[in-house]
């Protein structure tokens, strides 16, 4: 028995190039305002770091969707040889 794996190539490429369009490259983040007791002080404080933080997980979120993207291209790339491989072998074999 042989599995088969049957794949629409170009739905895979359409539906990733839409998922890629959507990621956000960079998210808006509004700071805090500034702090008018203590309490709110201490918070702003402890949040000091987040739009460092919230800027290095938009590039790495960038960065990931990218590589997504080219490894699913490889993928379709590869699947569209090898069915042109299975298609050119079965021409042959019919030919023969």
């Amino acid at each position: 028995m042989t599995d088969a794996i049957h794949e629409e190539v170009d739905d895979v490429a359409a539906t990733m190039n839409a998922w890629r369009a959507s990621v956000p490259s960079a998210v808006a983040f509004a700071p805090p305002l500034a702090a008018d007791d203590a309490a709110t002080a201490a918070v702003l404080a402890g949040m000091a770091d987040w739009p460092v933080e919230h800027h290095a997980m938009g590039e790495h979120r960038e960065s990931m969707a990218t590589a997504l993207h080219a490894a699913t291209t490889a993928t379709s790339v590869i699947l569209t040889n090898a069915d042109d491989a299975g298609a050119a072998g079965i021409a042959a074999s019919q030919a023969t």
